[in-house]
């Protein structure tokens, strides 16, 4: 029987919660969060969030994860959900404790003040999580979408590239943080080198939609039309069981049709 919460301890990483389920399930939210897809064995990504929740109610991180899938994906709002507003003011009330870890405390934080509207000290708020600790993807995963949000590509692509060299390439989750990577060096306009990452991360996981997001993108920039519909085509297969993503790649397809004005066929993909 794997501990997840020796497991986490051991990673440097350690959970405020006595419930193996807990620290387990909050590494199977993760992963759906970093993989954009549901693991059918769990229920998918709701049913585990929900799972997560119920087996430790008061996991600070387990509900900051939850809470804030929910704050990151903006389908719900404290200015218009009261029970929603309540939620995140006693996750942060409850962080507060002198039990939780100060990362714990300083994920709450950011959280709250991502739903508050302070999206620029929510991500100097990650950013102190990743200095102490770079691994922490779920800090760097969050802030890399905090950053899009705002709008600052150079921000997507350096909140991965000062964590990187500190990594290991046998830690877990490694290929999704090349990913990310690449996504970040195409943003700023090194398709070369966002290319190499993206592949090399569909090598180590050719599941990976958001490496495939960055190789759709490369190939957009660059005016590869018909080597992007290739590619988007021969790896169909993997990339559309990523399915809180695959519709947006569907659309990278549909645009090579539209540069190429078949329209038709561009249609066809959104039929």
């Amino acid at each position: 029987m794997t501990l997840y919460n020796t497991a986490w301890k051991d990673s440097g990483l350690p959970v405020s919660t006595s419930s193996n389920e807990a620290a387990k399930l909050y590494d199977a939210v993760l992963r759906q969060y970093l993989s954009w897809s549901d693991c059918d064995a769990l229920g998918g990504l709701e049913k585990s969030c929900k799972s997560l929740l119920e087996a430790d109610p008061s996991f600070v991180l387990g509900r900051t994860l939850v809470l804030g899938l929910e704050v990151i994906g903006t389908g719900r709002s404290t200015r218009s959900d009261k029970e929603f507003a309540n939620q995140l003011d006693e996750l942060y009330a409850d962080s507060l404790k002198s039990s939780i870890t100060l990362r714990e405390k300083l994920h709450a934080r950011a959280i709250k003040q991502f739903a508050d509207g302070l999206l620029t000290e929510s991500c100097e708020t990650w950013e102190c999580i990743l200095n102490e600790h770079p691994t922490d993807l779920l800090a760097l995963k969050f802030v890399q979408d905090g950053y899009f949000y705002l709008g600052d590509k150079v921000g997507i692509r350096d909140s991965v590239g000062r964590v990187l060299p500190k990594w290991k390439s046998d830690l877990p989750g490694y290929s999704y943080l090349k990913g990310m990577w690449a996504f970040g060096l195409e943003e700023c306009g090194d398709y070369d080198s966002a290319e190499k990452a993206a592949k090399e991360a569909l090598d180590a996981r050719r599941y990976d939609g958001w490496a495939t997001h960055a190789m759709a993108h490369c190939f957009e920039m660059n005016g590869r039309y018909e080597e992007g519909i290739k590619f988007m085509s021969n790896t169909v297969q993997d990339w559309s069981s990523c399915n809180f993503l695959a519709c947006h790649n569907f659309w990278h397809t549909a645009l090579y049709h539209i540069e190429k004005k078949d329209f038709e066929e561009a249609v066809d993909i959104f039929d």
